[in-house]
């Protein structure tokens, strides 16, 4: 049964729960687009403390950039 591109998404958006998540699949195919996509969603949608900035560019690049910061 082939799997649909929401499929990967949601596998990633789920992953973003757990610090250090790596995509499983290989670099550059449709799958680890898609897995990232959803991954980069749920990293936002755990860190963003008002939900009308989730989304936006300037959200997730400072959510990316303070990821590996420590508190």
């Amino acid at each position: 049964m082939e799997r649909k591109q929401d499929d990967f998404w949601h596998e990633g958006f789920k992953a973003a729960a757990f610090v250090g998540s790596r995509c499983p699949y290989p670099s550059w195919t449709a799958e680890a687009d898609a897995w990232e996509c959803g991954w980069l969603a749920g990293i936002v949608r755990r860190e963003a403390k008002d939900t009308a900035e989730a989304g936006t560019w300037d959200q997730v690049t400072t959510i990316l950039r303070n990821m590996g910061e420590k508190p």
